[in-house]
């Protein structure tokens, strides 16, 4: 399920600026049946663009992917930030990432307490490794959820997508295939095209 995972811990007072900066009473959203959390989802920033930009790219050049470089090139990133405590009682019902232009969906586990909250929903839960520090990368179409957390005052996660609306598959020393995805009145169409290599 995991598509590639590396760890790196935030300086404390990166911590602290984005717990001041979103977890206030605008970011405070109702999750289904398990109480609240705060959540930049609704209200996406540039806030910490210069943190994770660069990060993110790098670590995608280690999933392999069919284009003519083995990995994504100029990919669409999304990402907000999630906080949950003991007293808010949130946890995240299951849900997935998938739509027909994201493909890759990741979690950075900031600030986490011992408790694993974070897990994938097959036949029953699958808790990944999740230690402080932790990103893991995996298919959008996975169905996951978080647990509320029982004992902790501040639970800090980041949450992205990474999306393309085109890129190009090799298939052989001559021909190299282009993929388009187009969208029509809430429709989706991956366009392919044949392109010759000389």
């Amino acid at each position: 399920m995991i598509l590639f995972s590396d760890n790196f811990l935030l300086p404390v007072t990166q911590i602290d600026s984005i717990r001041d900066r979103y977890k206030q009473e605008e970011y405070k959203i109702s999750m289904e049946g398990t109480g609240f959390c705060w959540s930049s989802y609704y209200k996406q920033d540039h806030f910490l663009n210069n943190v994770y930009n660069n990060k993110i790219l790098h670590c995608l050049k280690n999933i392999a992917v069919s284009t003519s470089r083995g990995y994504l090139t100029n990919p669409t990133l999304s990402y907000w930030v999630q906080i949950y405590d003991e007293q808010a009682g949130g946890g995240h019902p299951v849900h997935d990432h998938w739509t027909p232009d994201c493909m890759i969906s990741f979690v950075h586990f900031v600030k986490v307490p011992k408790q694993n909250c974070f897990y994938f929903q097959a036949e029953e839960k699958i808790y990944p490794k999740q230690d402080e520090g932790d990103i893991i990368f995996f298919p959008s179409w996975a169905s996951h959820g978080v647990d509320p957390v029982v004992e902790c005052k501040d639970r800090i996660v980041l949450a992205g997508n990474v999306s393309v609306g085109s890129f190009m598959s090799k298939q052989s020393s001559r021909e190299t295939i282009r993929w388009k995805l187009t969208k029509s009145k809430g429709s989706y169409l991956w366009e392919e095209s044949t392109l010759t290599n000389r």
